[in-house]
């Protein structure tokens, strides 16, 4: 068997695919971890915006006075525990005082919340809390949102339109739990080919049948994982914005999420594509070496005169 150098370039996009895709799981697991790489935001900071401020205060039982205005300080704290560097900037807004956060945000394997704080540069989010990671993984944004309001106080109250967003996202839940599957699957499969692709610098044509196999089963499973997300992703966004911007909520999807998965999914593509061109060529190589004899030209033959 003779050593295949160029083996290291099928090897080395496993690797991509294997790093980039494993970013994409793990995006999300705690509050310090890639958090600008998430399948779909939602915004409520300007929730409420069209309703009675003082209608609302009255039926939380605050009042204007000072001590009720402590008590408005006490709450914001609390929203914002472990992000204590921010708390003087936190943008005071109704949905702070109905006790929900500014944002939640849905990941591969958690959905974490966050407050926007203004900046010298504009308004930033700084993510206090994620849930802790599970696989499968579903997000439900009204669940979400209802667990956070302050006793008293339902969405409805804020307008919002809660059973159109309900039937979409609840509809969503199987995929939801089918990316986090699949990307696994994906994952896995990536890390077998790298191991695989280290013992295959030889011209074994079953070493680079296996990894063509291995790379192409990585990359469906990556794609399927990658079609899913971004469907969630365009459809959580569009439903949103469709039926709740016009209470002060809307959503976004994150363009690194989307060329973080899709880039892993194009790596594995290209190894497998790779593996699969040596495989052909080897087999190639093979049968001629074996079937092309050396070239004798034969004599001919003299015909006979009569």
């Amino acid at each position: 068997m003779m050593l295949r150098l160029a083996s290291i370039f099928p090897v080395l996009l496993s690797v991509v695919g294997f790093v980039l895709s494993l970013l994409v799981l793990l995006a999300g697991k705690d509050t310090n971890t890639l958090t600008d790489v998430f399948v779909v935001r939602v915004n409520t900071t300007n929730i409420g915006q069209n309703i009675d401020l003082n209608s609302l205060r009255s039926r939380l039982g605050i009042d204007e006075t000072p001590t009720d205005i402590d008590f408005i300080d006490d709450t914001l704290n609390d929203l914002t525990d472990g992000a204590e560097e921010v708390i003087g900037d936190v943008i005071d807004t109704v949905a702070h005082e109905v006790g929900l956060q500014d944002t939640y945000t849905a990941y591969v394997m958690t959905y974490c919340t966050g407050v926007v704080a203004a900046t010298a540069e504009g308004n930033s989010t700084t993510t206090t809390g994620c849930t802790h990671p599970n696989i499968p993984f579903s997000f439900d944004p009204v669940d979400s949102l209802r667990q956070d309001l302050v006793a008293g106080i339902s969405l409805e109250d804020l307008g919002f339109p809660t059973d159109d967003i309900e039937a979409v996202f609840g509809a969503l839940q199987t995929a939801f739990r089918a990316q986090a599957i699949c990307y696994v699957i994906g994952i896995a499969l990536a890390g077998l080919s790298i191991m695989f692709g280290l013992v295959a610098f030889t011209t074994s044509r079953v070493l680079e049948a296996v990894n063509c196999i291995v790379a192409i089963f990585s990359f469906l499973f990556l794609g399927i994982a990658s079609g899913i997300a971004t469907a969630i992703a365009v459809k959580g966004r569009d439903v949103i914005n469709d039926h709740a911007q016009a209470i002060g909520v809307y959503a976004y999807l994150s363009i690194k999420f989307l060329g973080l998965t899709w880039g892993g999914v194009a790596a594995m593509l290209w190894a497998g594509s790779i593996w699969g061109a040596f495989c052909c060529t080897s087999g190639r190589t093979r049968r001629r070496s074996v079937d092309e004899g050396p070239l004798v030209e034969k004599p001919r033959r003299r015909g006979r005169f009569v």
